[in-house]
């Protein structure tokens, strides 16, 4: 059991620029996302860059996200993105990648200690 607090360390300035690098690899790449037990599997085309600009967000949310753990894989078709967490993390995951066939259509405030949706839910307070 996990004891991070659901907390974003991203400056809110810097926000906006990581959902658009968020909805720009869904947008060029995604395939398709189901639910995994903890989390989510997002599925990505196996075509060049597309590996290392998974992991290059990989490595960018887990400097600002400690509550959530990824792993990247491949599971001979696709790159394959594992996002899991503890159960109060389940909403940020959910919403992590917007559906498919939309985009910048999510506004998601990040502010720490607090991880904020739109709606003014928070998922910690």
């Amino acid at each position: 059991m996990s004891h991070e607090p659901i907390a974003c360390t991203l400056p809110p300035d810097q926000l906006r620029g990581r959902m658009s690098l968020i909805d720009v690899l869904a947008s060029d790449a995604l395939l398709g996302q189901q639910p995994i037990d903890g989390g989510l599997r997002a599925r990505f085309r196996n075509a060049p860059g597309i590996e290392q600009r998974v992991r290059d967000l990989v490595a960018a949310e887990s400097q600002c996200c400690a509550f959530l753990r990824f792993h990247v894989h491949h599971d001979g078709q696709a790159v394959v993105l594992d996002i899991t967490g503890s159960v109060d993390a389940q909403p940020a995951i959910k919403q992590f990648f917007p559906a498919l066939g939309t985009r910048a259509s999510r506004t998601l405030t990040c502010t720490a200690p607090t991880y904020r949706i739109e709606s003014g839910r928070s998922l910690s307070e």
